[in-house]
C-alpha cells in the first residue's frame, strides 16, 4: 500500500466526517435535546472514529519499522511521522468530545474523577482482539432499555481506571467499573471474552452469562493476563471503596 498524500487525505476525510456527525449530536445534547439513544449514538461515533484512527496509526508505525529495517531514506520516515502527528490532532478532538460525554455522568462524582487522575494516563495503543472486544461490548450492550450506560474510558483523557465505567440509570451515578479481557480468535474466528465488574451494587448485566472466575481463567486467560487483571481489580477496588462486589461475566 502507498502511504502518500491521497492515503492521508482519505483517512482525514473519514475522520472529519465522523467528528462532524458527532458534533451535530453534541449540539443537541448541550441544547438538552437528548435521549439515551443519542448518548449511545454519540459515543459509538467516537468509538468508531478512535478505532479507525488507531488502525491507520498502527499501519504507519509498522511501515516506519519496515523502513528502518531496510535502511531506506530518512525522508520517507519523516513524512510518515508527520502523518502520526496529524492523527494526534484528531485523537485530541475525539477525546475532548469524549470528556464532554463522560463528565455528564461523572458530574456528581468529583472524588472518583480525582481518583482517575491520580492513575497513569492510558490510551488505545493497539487494535488487536482485545480492543475489538472492548468496542464490540460498548456497541452491543448499550441499549436504551438497559439499566446501565457503559462509558468507554478510552475515548476520554481523564478516565484511567478499568476499560468501562458503569452508570446506573436508576441510581443516577457511577455504580461500577468493568475490565474486559479476551483470548485469541479460535479456528472459527470467534473470540472468548469476559468482563470483571467491581461495584458496591449487585449488578445484573443483561445478555451476558455469569460464570466462575477459575473456569474462565482456564479457558483463555494466560498468566500475564490474569496478573494484569488482578492489578486492575485492585485499582478499581481502591477507587470505589470497601464492600465492593467482584463479579466476572462471560461476554
Amino acid at each position: 500500500m502507498k502511504y502518500n498524500k491521497n492515503w492521508i487525505e482519505q483517512k482525514e476525510n473519514q475522520l472529519n466526517a465522523e467528528i462532524c456527525e458527532a458534533f451535530s449530536l453534541y449540539r443537541k445534547i448541550i441544547n438538552r435535546e437528548f435521549s439515551w439513544n443519542i448518548f449511545i449514538e454519540y459515543q459509538n461515533i467516537l468509538v468508531d472514529a478512535l478505532f479507525y484512527l488507531k488502525k491507520a496509526e498502527f499501519e504507519i508505525k509498522n511501515k516506519i519499522k519496515e523502513i528502518r529495517k531496510k535502511k531506506r531514506t530518512y525522508y520517507k520516515e519523516k513524512v510518515l511521522k508527520n502523518y502520526i502527528e496529524r492523527f494526534n490532532i484528531y485523537e485530541h478532538r475525539i477525546k475532548v468530545m469524549g470528556d464532554f460525554l463522560a463528565y455528564i455522568f461523572y458530574v456528581n462524582d468529583k472524588e472518583l474523577i480525582n481518583n482517575h487522575l491520580q492513575q497513569q494516563n492510558t490510551s488505545m495503543n493497539s487494535v488487536g482482539s482485545g480492543t475489538f472486544t472492548e468496542v464490540k461490548f460498548i456497541k452491543d450492550f448499550n441499549k436504551e432499555n438497559s439499566p446501565y450506560f457503559y462509558i468507554y474510558n478510552n475515548i476520554t483523557s481523564f478516565l484511567r481506571i478499568a476499560d468501562v465505567s458503569i452508570f446506573g440509570k436508576r441510581e443516577h451515578k457511577i455504580v461500577g467499573y468493568g475490565e474486559i479481557k479476551s483470548g485469541k480468535p479460535n479456528k472459527k474466528s470467534k473470540i472468548e471474552a469476559s468482563i470483571t465488574v467491581i461495584s458496591k451494587y449487585k449488578l445484573s448485566l443483561r445478555g451476558v452469562e455469569k460464570e466462575q472466575s477459575k473456569k474462565l481463567n482456564s479457558k483463555f486467560l494466560n498468566h500475564e493476563m490474569i496478573k494484569h487483571l488482578d492489578k486492575q481489580i485492585e485499582n478499581m477496588k481502591e477507587n470505589l471503596k470497601p464492600k465492593d462486589i467482584k463479579t466476572r461475566w462471560k461476554i
